[in-house]
């Protein structure tokens, strides 16, 4: 086998890491454009909502960097990005039927 053949599964290994990574910053970007309007909103259940999902989100990405890619990481990741669809893009689109 070639050197190529050999590290070939890592390379591979560290693309879907790599990408996993993309999509969790992704979703922490989004969020963080909301975090403002949460704070502005003065409104505890929003706050809770929020703080639940980030720390979520930091904990799976932690894990993410701690084991690398494992059976659960990409669940993680279609479980969060489903919570987020559900539970926080809402409240963007909320704030903006309100502004108009």
């Amino acid at each position: 086998m070639t050197s190529q053949e050999i590290l070939a599964p890592a390379m591979f290994m560290r693309e879907r890491h790599d990408a996993l990574d993309e999509e969790f910053g992704q979703i922490n970007d989004q969020l963080g454009k909301l975090e403002a309007i949460i704070q502005s909103e003065n409104d505890p259940v929003l706050m809770e909502k929020y703080s639940n999902f980030h720390n979520n989100l930091l904990n799976a990405r932690d894990t993410l960097m701690d084991r690398g890619i494992t059976s659960n990481s990409r669940r993680q990741m279609l479980d969060l990005r489903g919570q987020f669809q559900s539970q926080m893009a809402p409240i963007e689109v909320a704030f903006e039927e309100r502004r108009l």
